[in-house]
């Protein structure tokens, strides 16, 4: 009965999305209509226009218009950081290149150039040397065959690899890894200090940050106001800004399921009510009726079926044996 194979598919569909929703953390328990669904997608919506509302850490450089799809934006712009710390620290190490503005070609660049006198500083990725850009993946310099070669301290990490990018994720990477190259970053100065001891042992060491502040440059200088980073409010504005809250992003995973949900229960709600509609005709009296009326004819029809073939009998069995046809009739 097709009716009752998509009554089994829409339960089907509606409790995987159920089990989907139990992994985002939803109970759904009493999901059991529209109107509560829509009540609790109302809610997380609530909840999360409240989290984008509140105050966080932004880029105030101002945004250079985009005229055409060749101008992508300021550096400032086109990364977050989640960290405070790490922001105050790389938006310092790169405050030379946070308003300078990112194009994809250089005749984009040169145009730009020419509209604002030469005031704007500007990098096109077409001019970009891409094969000396490292990997962007690539193991720390303690990493080798999957594994440290000295004791590790300081919870090392490539700075490019704690940017986030809402857009233009690959053209980033490209800017980002000619610009910060293997910049590392490190919990405090004197683990720093000791990585950079023992990496030189054996190969170059790149630049050093610290999530309080310091740097160590590639060339081994530190200290010094050049080398500490001052505090964020002192950066005017050129900061990279900090991502949405991350339950942001679970409060719009666990709508988007709800939403399913809600399709889901409205689409078994429909096929159980042409379900219902079905048994219902199939048991009604005319329904009956001519259930009766088909049973009749086809008692009748084998009654018949029946009795053709014992009047066909007798012609087909008996034949006189002594009867001699003539051969020019045939048979």
């Amino acid at each position: 009965d097709p009716a009752a194979v998509g009554q089994r598919e829409a339960a089907t569909k509606e409790q995987k999305l159920r089990a989907d929703l139990r992994k985002q953390n939803v109970p759904d328990m009493q999901l059991n209509t529209v109107e509560v669904v829509d009540e609790l997608i109302q809610s997380l919506r609530e909840r999360h226009e409240l989290l984008v509302q509140q105050p966080r850490r932004t880029c105030t450089l101002p945004p250079y218009p985009r005229v055409d799809q060749e101008i992508l934006g300021k550096l400032g712009h086109l990364a977050l950081i989640e960290d405070d710390e790490v922001a105050r620290v790389l938006s310092w190490h790169m405050s030379g290149d946070m308003d300078c503005l990112l194009t994809l070609t250089t005749e984009a660049a040169q145009r730009i150039y020419a509209q604002t006198n030469g005031q704007q500083q500007l990098l096109p990725l077409s001019s970009i040397f891409r094969r000396n850009l490292s990997a962007w993946n690539k193991p720390l310099p303690h990493m080798i065959n999957g594994r440290p070669w000295f004791n590790v301290e300081g919870n090392p990490v490539y700075a490019r690899h704690l940017l986030i990018f809402p857009k233009h994720q690959e053209h980033c990477q490209t800017v980002f890894s000619q610009l910060l190259g293997d910049a590392i970053i490190l919990d405090s100065l004197d683990t720093a200090n000791r990585y950079r001891q023992e990496v030189v042992k054996s190969m170059f060491c790149p630049t050093l940050l610290t999530r309080n502040g310091e740097r160590i440059r590639s060339n081994g200088k530190f200290g010094g106001q050049q080398n500490h980073a001052p505090l964020l409010a002192k950066l005017r504005g050129a900061v990279f800004g900090a991502p949405l809250p991350a339950q942001c992003q679970e409060l719009s995973n666990q709508i988007g399921y709800l939403q399913e949900l809600r399709s889901a229960i409205e689409q078994h709600n429909d096929v159980q009510r042409e379900l219902r509609l079905h048994v219902d005709e199939m048991r009604s009296p005319q329904m009956k009726q001519q259930q009766v009326e088909l049973r009749d004819s086809e008692q009748k029809l084998r009654s018949l079926e029946q009795k053709i073939g014992e009047a066909a009998a007798p012609i087909t069995t008996s034949r006189d044996p002594h009867h001699h046809p003539d051969p020019r009739i045939p048979p």
